[in-house]
């Protein structure tokens, strides 16, 4: 058996502490929903954009669920432009949507970069 001295760059060196194994863990599983939230939620979004861009009959169950679902996360940005919406027939191209993913995509890398913070 040979002995190889602990400042060989090819030996890891194993840290065991429970503390901080459950740590990573518990901040694993936080930044996982994080992400998933926020995929989620920009990806409604995405949906209703296209679906206002093509003119989407609000009466429609799918539609309406996606209207339903993203209304409250939307509506704090209507208003914030004079030109909210571009009309052409029953389409409509919704400026507040496009920076409600922009704002929602940017806040949910925060909240991950805080979630994933070591705390001791």
């Amino acid at each position: 058996m040979d002995f190889q001295p602990m400042n060989d760059p090819f030996m890891r060196r194993v840290e065991t502490n429970i503390g901080r194994e459950q740590s990573n863990h518990y901040t694993s599983i936080a930044v996982r929903l994080i992400e998933l939230g926020g995929a989620f939620l920009m990806s409604m979004l995405a949906i209703r954009f296209v679906f206002m861009l093509l003119g989407a009959n609000e009466t429609n169950s799918i539609a309406g669920l996606v209207y339903g679902f993203t209304t409250p996360f939307v509506v704090p940005f209507a208003g914030l432009f004079n030109h909210d919406a571009f009309s052409y027939g029953t389409s409509h191209f919704e400026v507040y949507t496009v920076v409600a993913i922009g704002f929602y995509a940017i806040a949910t890398a925060g909240l991950r970069r805080i979630a994933a913070i070591n705390w001791w």
